[in-house]
């Protein structure tokens, strides 16, 4: 999902990212990375509920809080 991510092609990454969720549905990784993909597909407010979720799991890299802030996003 973050290489097809990376490679710009947004909607089969959701697809892997939203399967990767149903297989570990408490991993704030996938959730963090998912919001990032939201973030990217300008799809704010499922980023920030993304955001919400991992941050609330303790997950340590703020580059989703960042990201949204910039974006007028307030988590």
């Amino acid at each position: 999902a973050i290489y097809l991510h990376k490679t710009n092609a947004y909607k089969l990454a959701e697809s892997y990212y939203l399967s990767a969720q149903k297989i570990l549905p408490s991993n704030p990784e996938i959730d963090y990375n998912l919001g990032l993909l939201y973030v990217d597909m300008n799809r704010l407010d499922e980023a920030k509920v993304m955001a919400q979720k991992a941050y609330k799991a303790n997950f340590p890299l703020q580059g989703l809080k960042s990201r949204l802030k910039d974006a007028g996003v307030d988590l």
